[in-house]
């Protein structure tokens, strides 16, 4: 990690908190289905964690782009969001699609398959419609943040500036 690992906002939301939005949703899913978390869900926790945070990185990186061409974050969000908004819904719909007739299997199999697809599935859409909305809105509060910070530093160096030294010692 380097240091400006810590000062970018973009990473600090990326990183830790895209996981847990498909989790939200698989954890919801094993609740309405009635499937007990086991082996295989916990299995399938790490491949949704993954396609999650692929769809996170797919926007970040068009935001990033954006940035790095002078746009205003605001817009650079909008903008990513928009342009990338059919590759994540396509790339999550496809994929839940081809799990989808896994979740209705009756065979013996299906208590090995149909925890994973259960999971998967609804830790998708729970976790690409969070994606879409509260990073983005996360990206922007803490870059709102950021900007308040440097601020109130500026103000306080102003402050510090302003005050006369005193030379005189009694």
């Amino acid at each position: 990690l380097t240091p400006e690992f810590y000062s970018d906002p973009i990473n600090l939301v990326l990183r830790p908190h895209a996981s847990p939005f498909g989790l939200i949703g698989a954890v919801v899913g094993r609740w309405i289905t009635g499937w007990d978390i086991g082996a295989m869900s916990m299995l399938a926790f790490f491949s949704l964690s993954g396609i999650v945070v692929n769809d996170s990185i797919v926007l970040v990186s068009f935001l990033r782009r954006d940035v790095g061409a002078g746009k205003p974050i605001v817009l650079a969000l909008t903008e990513a969001v928009r342009s990338r908004f059919r590759a994540v819904v396509l790339t999550s719909l496809t994929t839940m699609a081809g799990l989808s007739p896994l979740m209705f299997e009756t065979s013996t199999m299906s208590t090995y398959v149909a925890p994973i697809a259960v999971t998967i599935c609804f830790g998708l859409t729970f976790g690409t419609t969070l994606v879409l909305l509260v990073i983005p809105a996360l990206i922007l509060v803490l870059e709102h943040g950021k900007a308040r910070l440097h601020q109130i530093k500026q103000r306080l160096l102003e402050q510090t500036d302003e005050i006369p030294a005193d030379t005189s010692h009694s």
